[in-house]
């Protein structure tokens, strides 16, 4: 069955060379049941761990049925065990983190099988060992003999016609240890048996042959009772790979068995996530503010907002428009939202105020912001918030017509709450679009008119027209002899001013600006013949631009103008190194941490081997359960974030996007993989025998 042939095994630590077996020579049979004996440091563990290919030789050769192994690799020694070898050691070598059950059924899912068969088979081998009443307690629970009695059941489940045993009862008491050898004897009928052992008393009166080792060589070889010599058989190394739901069962047992070690994995990816992620957040937010800033010609620099329009600035087609817009909050001619008018609030005087019906992101500080028609919030910028002291919730709102010069007011609506936001940078007042509304925007070009000492006017002429069509600009006949610019300007969104046709009149009497009545009772916009653009809100500001630009339109966007300077790029330059190496000290320290974590694991990973999971299949194991920690860890860092970002009040997350979700994500998992990879050689890098007492020392 076995034949050594001058087998050596030595030793090196730190350059110097011990001697483990030396020129060992000997054959065993099926069916014997061999006592290896021998003083401490003789070599009797080095030939059973030799024999039973947990550990490596260096020169000789050892055949199974006659079949050299001598070229094994480590796969190749890691099946031969599965199909042949059986375990049962002094310090037990169970997964203390596994049930009974979980134990016993271990070898059998190695072995390809389902969990329903291998739950139902280990049972019956528990029960046979007399385990049944602990077949759901933890490795941990166990008293020594239970302990050993698990590993028995383990070994029957194995089925493996080679029993190595090392010294199974060193650390039992002596009735224990009576009842465990009489329990091996029982269950290895038919099978070679190699047991270590430093009372060769307690097991003589059942044993077939003794074998005594000193110095790592034999020096006494007694055969009992001939064992059955086997003929030569072609020894195939077939591995039964257990499948990939198999292997993600054990993966994740081993991640719920062991919730400490998990959790603090966990945490330690958790913090990386966290740290990467505000890390970016900041970088995007500093090249953001370096790259671009906002225009100080718009009102509302929110970053959701753009403006379409035409470069010809004639009228947009909103035909072609509409599909695109859609699904957007949008607004037609909204120049309301950039030009300033005065209201009145109380007995405050008047203030420079716009309008916006858009649902504004600002913190309110007093008031309601529940709105009805005729009510307002008035928002004011951040860096304004001294204003915040001048209004009164409850105030009646009212603006003045400029050619009334100051003699009626209208009253727009009630002032319900006041807030403060940082996307804008001029006061607003809030409302819905059925409130009434004046466009002061053109009575401040009229007011200029009039007030403008070259006119030589002293007052406002008389008169208001209410049912106009649309709105004009009348100017007495005198101004058309004056070297005065009478071109009226609208400003636009974008810094382009509409000409309006200026009508001259000797009548003094006519009003100097008509207006349609939509207009006066709540309108948007005067009427311009056309849309000539459009306010949209949206999250997704850059498939909008790539969407209207296909239309040959232009985008403005307030929050992203260009800066120019080009210290923008070093920065960015600088905190893109600053990154890559933090994320680089970050790998080096968690992976020290996590190092250390999955070192205690080392046992159990070695406990899969000698049970003939190959090292591929364990490799695959260990690579779920560190990115199952890792996905796990990417949502907690998420989370966190999310925390920090709420509790210190940051503004990042307008930063926030798919594509740097997308960059979280995937150097994450490069993250995890890389930690995965390094785990695996430095585990890995063992023989079993080495692993088994790196694990547990």
């Amino acid at each position: 069955m076995i034949e050594l042939k001058n087998v050596s095994k030595f030793y090196n630590d730190n350059n110097i060379v011990t001697v483990g077996l030396k020129n060992v020579s000997l054959k065993l049979n099926k069916g014997e049941f061999v006592a290896i004996t021998g003083d401490s440091g003789s070599g009797k563990s080095t030939l059973l761990n030799v024999i039973s290919s947990i550990d490596i030789y260096d020169e000789g050769e050892i055949l199974y049925y006659g079949n050299e192994t001598f070229y094994f690799n480590q796969n190749d020694s890691d099946t031969f065990r599965k199909n042949n070898v059986s375990f049962i050691f002094q310090k037990y070598n169970i997964v203390d983190s596994y049930t009974v059950l979980e134990n016993v059924m271990l070898p059998l899912l190695i072995k390809g099988k389902s969990e329903e068969e291998a739950k139902a088979e280990a049972l019956e081998i528990i029960k046979r060992v007399g385990l049944e009443h602990r077949a759901y307690n933890k490795g941990t629970k166990l008293s020594g003999g239970e302990k050993q009695r698990c590993v028995i059941a383990r070994a029957l489940a194995t089925d493996a016609p080679i029993l190595a045993c090392d010294e199974p009862t060193g650390n039992l008491d002596k009735k224990t240890s009576a009842e465990i050898i009489n329990l091996i004897r029982e269950v290895s009928k038919d099978k070679l048996v190699l047991i270590v052992t430093h009372d060769y008393d307690s097991i003589k009166d059942i044993c077939t042959r003794k074998i005594k080792l000193s110095d790592g060589e034999i020096v006494e070889d007694i055969t009992l009772t001939e064992g059955i010599e086997e003929e030569r058989k072609e020894l195939v190394l077939e591995d039964t790979k257990p499948t990939k739901q198999t292997l993600f069962k054990l993966a994740f047992l081993n991640l719920r068995s062991t919730p400490k070690k998990t959790i603090f994995s966990t945490l330690v990816f958790t913090f990386v996530a966290c740290l990467f992620l505000l890390l970016s957040l900041f970088m995007v937010k500093v090249s953001y503010e370096e790259n671009y800033t906002y225009s100080d010609s718009y009102g509302i620099v929110s970053e959701d907002r753009a403006i379409i329009y035409a470069d010809n600035h004639e009228s947009l087609d909103m035909t072609k428009l509409q599909p695109i817009l859609e699904d957007y909050e949008y607004y037609e001619n909204a120049f309301y939202e950039e030009q300033v008018f005065y209201v009145d609030v109380s007995s405050y005087g008047s203030v420079d105020v716009a309008v916006t019906f858009h649902a504004m992101d600002y913190e309110l500080i007093n008031g309601t912001d529940e709105l009805q028609a005729g009510e307002f919030v008035l928002v004011v910028p951040n860096d304004s918030y001294y204003w915040y002291g001048a209004f009164t919730v409850g105030d009646t709102i009212s603006t003045t017509p400029w050619q009334y010069f100051g003699e009626t007011s209208i009253d727009i609506g009630t002032l319900v709450g006041i807030g403060t936001s940082n996307e804008i940078n001029k006061m607003y007042l809030v409302g819905k679009p059925d409130s009434k509304l004046i466009n002061m925007s053109i009575n401040n070009a009229v007011q200029w008119l009039y007030s403008s000492e070259e006119t030589g006017l002293s007052e406002m002429p008389t008169g208001w027209v209410s049912n106009a069509e649309k709105t004009e600009i009348w100017a007495p006949a005198s101004f058309k002899d004056k070297a005065l610019d009478l071109q009226f300007n609208l400003k636009n969104l974008y810094g382009v001013s509409y000409d309006f046709d200026i009508k001259y009149t000797d009548d003094v009497s006519e009003p100097c600006l008509i207006m349609g009545t939509e207009f006066v009772e709540g309108g948007i916009a005067p009427d311009f013949g056309g849309v000539k653009e459009i306010s949209v809100y949206t999250d997704n500001i850059k498939k909008l631009t790539k969407n209207v630009t296909a239309l040959g339109y232009d985008v403005s966007i307030p929050s992203m103008v260009e800066n120019q300077s080009g210290a923008s790029l070093i920065v960015l330059y600088l905190l893109t190194i600053v990154i890559v190496m933090a994320l680089v000290i970050m790998f080096f320290i968690s992976f020290v941490i996590l190092q250390r974590v999955y070192l205690t694991k080392t046992k159990d990973y070695s406990i899969f081997r000698t049970l003939g999971l190959v090292s591929t299949d364990l490799k695959k194991i260990l690579n779920i359960e560190v990115l199952a920690t890792t996905v796990m860890a990417m949502f907690a860092g998420a989370i966190l974030t999310n925390v920090i970002i709420i509790a210190g009040k940051l503004d990042l997350y307008k930063y926030v996007s798919v594509s740097m979700m997308l960059v979280y994500t995937l150097t994450m998992l490069v993250f995890g993989v890389a930690t995965a990879y390094r785990l695996n050689k430095k585990i890995f890098k063992f023989s079993v025998y080495q692993a088994l007492k790196e694990g547990g020392e």
